[in-house]
């Protein structure tokens, strides 16, 4: 019998996998309309041909749509390949070259927990650790980056810097809960929450300020996949 708790993990996977199915459609969307991938999730250094980006945008929506629908097939694998591609085809080179950028590497860990969202949704553990580790990396980076995050927060929020603290230490939390799977329905359901509140209250405002900028509809669209992948983390929860 199919308990309360099982349940609302279940509701909660079966959202959070829409939100993710959503994100990644959109980002499949975008070169329709820009005519190259999304420079956010695929730093090429020289753009590809305008049919071979309209192309991977049509698959990408098409792969992800057959993945929500099927997600018992191997489509989950295969949506999973795309940001595997980006990871190595694209992030890899750039930051050999860069060194140590952390606007780059977390560019990266985007990518990563992309691909780990894809293995969650075929119901493969190592997808929740490599989300859990992931969700590390953005934790750090906000400690030893406040001061710039700071600037992120709207401006009708107080205490600016004071958020910035406050997401490193639940980023951290919240990746050792997941990884570990201590309370993870609940530390689900937050960084979840926390994701989906920045669509509305950071993004949403970014992007009807500046429609014409690629890079807003990308971060928006990167944080509704990330509520969605918090949200899949609580499959099967207790």
């Amino acid at each position: 019998m199919t308990t309360e708790k099982g349940t609302a993990g279940g509701t909660l996977f079966a959202i959070g996998r829409v939100l993710f199915g959503t994100g990644m459609v959109a980002f499949g969307a975008i070169p329709l309309f820009t005519r190259h991938l999304p420079g956010g999730l695929v730093p090429l250094s020289t753009p590809l041909p305008v049919w071979l980006a309209v192309g991977i945008g049509i698959l990408l929506i098409v792969t992800t749509v057959a993945a929500l629908i099927r997600p018992a097939s191997r489509m989950p694998y295969v949506l999973a390949a795309f940001p595997l591609v980006s990871l190595l085809a694209a992030h890899a080179p750039t930051l050999y070259r860069s060194g140590w950028d952390a606007g780059l590497w977390s560019g990266g860990f985007e990518v990563v927990s992309l691909g780990a969202g894809a293995l969650m949704l075929a119901g493969l553990e190592p997808g929740r650790w490599i989300y859990a580790v992931s969700i590390a990396f953005f934790g750090v980076v906000h400690l030893m980056y406040s001061g710039f995050i700071a600037t992120l927060v709207p401006h009708w929020i107080p205490v600016p810097l004071f958020w910035a603290y406050a997401v490193g230490v639940a980023f951290l939390a919240a990746a050792l809960s997941i990884f570990f799977k201590i309370a993870i329905r609940l530390s689900g359901t937050l960084l979840g929450l926390m994701f989906l509140s920045w669509v509305f209250v950071v993004h949403l405002p970014r992007i009807v300020g500046s429609p014409g900028i690629e890079a807003e509809w990308t971060s928006g669209f990167v944080a509704l996949a990330m509520s969605g992948i918090a949200w899949m983390t609580t499959r099967n929860s207790r």
